[in-house]
C-alpha cells in the first residue's frame, strides 16, 4: 500500500491473516507515529492503542529520510489494525506499507566461493551473477547471504532498475542495508530512482563469535514499488585486498623483524668463523627460509597451548600465546604464519634493497659536498658525534625517550654513510663487514624508531605546557635502546667480539622464536625484542673492550 497523506488524523490499515509480516516506511520524524490495536465488534475506531514506535528506526543516510518498522503478525495475534499517526504539515508525507508472506520475500543465497570466482573469471569480477529479479508492487526484500564467514571475502551488491512507471519526484529512491547480527553497525547505501545502487558486502568486524547459532548476514533491500529491479552480486578483489591489509596488516611487523633477525644470526655465524660478513639480502636468502624458524615456533606453540602445561606456564607469569587471541577473533589458521612469513620475506628484501641504495646515494652526495674538508677535521666531527650521543642519552632519560632514539638514529645513519663511502674507495674487508653488519643493525633499530615515534608527537604537542613527557610508558626501553646503539656506534668493530657470538647467535634465535609467539597481536612487544638484541650486542663489545682496552677505529683504518 502506498499513499500520500497531508491531513491530520489516524489512518487504519486492516490486514489479512494469511500474510505473516508487514513493512512500513514513513518519511516523517515523529516521537509516536505507529501503534497497533484491536477493533471491537460494532465499533468504528479503536479506544486504546499499543505504541510500537520504539521498534521503529530512522535509516541513514540523511538522503533517505526514512523511518522504518517491521511488524510480525504472529507477535500480536489479538490485534486487528495498524494505526499510523501523522500530524498536519504543509508538505506531503510519503507512507508506504507492504504486507507479504515471508516465504516469498525472505530468501537465502550462497555467495560464490573463491574457486567459483576463479572458474568464472572475468565475468565474476566485471558482470557478476544475477541473483534475484525484484518485481513491481514490492517494497522490501530480505536476502540471507550464506558463506560470508571470513573477513577476506568481499563482494558488491548492485541494484539495477529495469522499468519504472512512476514519476521521478514521486518517491525518494531505493536503499540497501547490510545487517550483520553480531556487529553493532549496519552498512547502508541509498540511490535515487532510475539510478544504479551499489553496496559493499564485507564484514566490518571480525567473524561471528556465535558458533552455535545459524544467523547469517542479511541484505535488506527497500525499493520503489513502481519499479522492477535486477540484483547482482559482483566479486570485489580490491575490497578483499583491503580487508586483508585491515585485519592482517598488524601481524606483519613481527614477521618482518623475525626475518631481519634471521639474517643477523647468519651474519654473527659468518663473523665468528672469520669469514667476510655478507650483506643483509644475501644473509636472508641463506638463512631466512621459513623452515628454519617456523617448525620450532609450531612446536613451542603446541606446548604452550597444551592444557597439561597451562598451569606451569601461568605460574611463570607468561601471557597467553598470540594464536589463542587470533583464534578467538576468527583470524588464525594453520597456514597463516607461513603465508605471512612468505609475504614478509618479499617486503623485507625490497626494503633492504631500497635502504642500501639510499645509503649509497646519500654517501655519494655527501662525498661531493664535503670532499674538500681536510681529514683532520673529521677528528673534530668524531667528538661532535660523542656529544650528540650523550645528548641523545640525556634527552631519552629526562625529556622524551623517543627523542633520544631519533637523535641516535641520525648519528647511526651518518656513520653508515661514511662507511659506505669507505667501501667504495677501499678494498678492506673489515670495512665491508662493518658496513654490512651496520645496515642490519640499522634495519632492526628502525622498528624502534617507528614504534616509538608517536611518543615524540605527543611530546611536541605538549611543549606549550611542559618540556617533559609525563607518563612515558616506553622510557625504560628507549633509554636501553639509546645506550645500546650508542655503544655500537662508538665501539664500531663487530669483528672484535667474534668469540662471544657463539653464545649470542643462539640467544638472538631464541628471541626470534619468542617474537613470533608473543609479538603478533601486540606490536609494541617488538620493542622489547629489539632492545634485548641490541643490548646483547652492546654488552659483548663492552666486555671485549674492557678486557683488551682497544677497538679498531674507522679513522685509523682510513689512514692505513
Amino acid at each position: 500500500m502506498t499513499e500520500s497523506i497531508s491531513a491530520k488524523g489516524d489512518i487504519g490499515n486492516s490486514y489479512n491473516r494469511r500474510v505473516t509480516d508487514i513493512n512500513i516506511c514513513l518519511l516523517k520524524d515523529l516521537q509516536d507515529w505507529i501503534c497497533i490495536c484491536k477493533l471491537e465488534r460494532n465499533e468504528e475506531r479503536c479506544k486504546t492503542c499499543k505504541s510500537l514506535s520504539q521498534k521503529g528506526k530512522i535509516i541513514p543516510t540523511f538522503d533517505s529520510y526514512r523511518k522504518i518498522i517491521h511488524i510480525d503478525y504472529k507477535d500480536y495475534p489479538e490485534m486487528t489494525h495498524v494505526v499510523l499517526i501523522i500530524t498536519a504539515a504543509p508538505t506531503q508525507v510519503e507512507v508506504m506499507g507492504d504486507s507479504y508472506n515471508k516465504d516469498y520475500r525472505h530468501l537465502s543465497y550462497k555467495l560464490p566461493s573463491v574457486p567459483d570466482i576463479v572458474m568464472t573469471y572475468p565475468e565474476s569480477v566485471t558482470k557478476g551473477v544475477s541473483v534475484l529479479t525484484l518485481y513491481n508492487d514490492s517494497l522490501f526484500y530480505n536476502l540471507q547471504l550464506k558463506g560470508l564467514d571470513s573477513v577476506l571475502r568481499a563482494y558488491t551488491a548492485q541494484l539495477v532498475p529495469k522499468h519504472c512507471t512512476s514519476k521521478k519526484d514521486l518517491h525518494e529512491g531505493n536503499m540497501m542495508s547490510l545487517h550483520v547480527p553480531w556487529s553493532q553497525e549496519d552498512v547502508y547505501s541509498f540511490s535515487r530512482v532510475n539510478e544504479i545502487g551499489n553496496l559493499s558486502i564485507k564484514l566490518q568486524s571480525l567473524a561471528s563469535p556465535m558458533e552455535d547459532t545459524n544467523e547469517s548476514v542479511e541484505l535488506r533491500i527497500y525499493i520503489d514499488p513502481t519499479c522492477s529491479y535486477q540484483l547482482k552480486i559482483i566479486a570485489a578483489p580490491t575490497e578483499s585486498l583491503g580487508q586483508f591489509i585491515r585485519f592482517y596488516g598488524g601481524l606483519f611487523p613481527s614477521f618482518m623483524l623475525a626475518i631481519l633477525l634471521m639474517g643477523l644470526v647468519f651474519q654473527l655465524h659468518q663473523i665468528r668463523r672469520e669469514r667476510k660478513c655478507a650483506d643483509i639480502i644475501e644473509a636472508i636468502s641463506s638463512f631466512g627460509a621459513p623452515y628454519k624458524i617456523l617448525p620450532v615456533v609450531v612446536i613451542f606453540r603446541f606446548i604452550l597451548n597444551n592444557e597439561s602445561f597451562e598451569a606451569l606456564i601461568t605460574s611463570f607469569g607468561l601471557p597467553q600465546e598470540d594464536s589463542r587471541e587470533l583464534t578467538k577473533s576468527g583470524l588464525y589458521s594453520a597456514a597463516l604464519p607461513l603465508m605471512l612469513y612468505i609475504i614478509s620475506l618479499g617486503v623485507v628484501n625490497v626494503h633492504c634493497y631500497l635502504l642500501i641504495m639510499a645509503l649509497h646515494i646519500f654517501s655519494k652526495v655527501a662525498a661531493v659536498l664535503f670532499g674538500w674538508i681536510p681529514s683532520l677535521l673529521f677528528t673534530f666531527f668524531e667528538k661532535i658525534k660523542v656529544l650528540l650521543l650523550t645528548l641523545a642519552i640525556l634527552t631519552s632519560c629526562i625529556l622524551c625517550g623517543s627523542l633520544g632514539i631519533i637523535i641516535s638514529y641520525i648519528c647511526f645513519v651518518i656513520q653508515l654513510a661514511r662507511l659506505c663511502h669507505l667501501t667504495r674507495v677501499s678494498n678492506n674487508g673489515n670495512i665491508a663487514t662493518k658496513f654490512n653488519f651496520g645496515v642490519t643493525i640499522l634495519l632492526i633499530f628502525l622498528w624502534v624508531v617507528v614504534l616509538s615515534f608517536p611518543a615524540s608527537i605527543s611530546w611536541a604537542k605538549n611543549l606549550r605546557y611542559t618540556f617533559i613527557l609525563l607518563d612515558d610508558s616506553n622510557k625504560l626501553m628507549s633509554v636501553l635502546s639509546v645506550l645500546s646503539i650508542s655503544c655500537l656506534i662508538v665501539l664500531d668493530n663487530p669483528i672484535s667480539a667474534r668469540e662471544s657470538y657463539l653464545y649470542l647467535a643462539p640467544g638472538v634465535y631464541v628471541v626470534n622464536v619468542l617474537l613470533l609467539l608473543y609479538g603478533m597481536v601486540s606490536v609494541y612487544r617488538i620493542i622489547y625484542a629489539v632492545t634485548s638484541v641490541l643490548l646483547g650486542l652492546a654488552v659483548t663489545r663492552i666486555i671485549y673492550y674492557l678486557k683488551n682496552g682497544q677497538h679498531i677505529d674507522i679513522e685509523q683504518e682510513k689512514s692505513d
